[in-house]
């Protein structure tokens, strides 16, 4: 369990201006599919150059 909480951890900081963006999406409009998240996603994703 460790393990996994020390890699959550490693995911969600390696990630952070992309799960910035999504929360700052769903804090705005309040509520998103499954199919809106993933297109945040993309979208930032290509903004950044992944």
């Amino acid at each position: 369990m460790d393990a996994l909480w020390v890699r959550a951890r490693l995911i969600a900081r390696n990630n952070k201006t992309l799960i910035r963006a999504v929360a700052a999406k769903l804090d705005h409009y309040g509520f998103w599919t499954g199919e809106d998240v993933q297109r945040i996603i993309d979208e930032r994703e290509k903004e950044l150059g992944r």
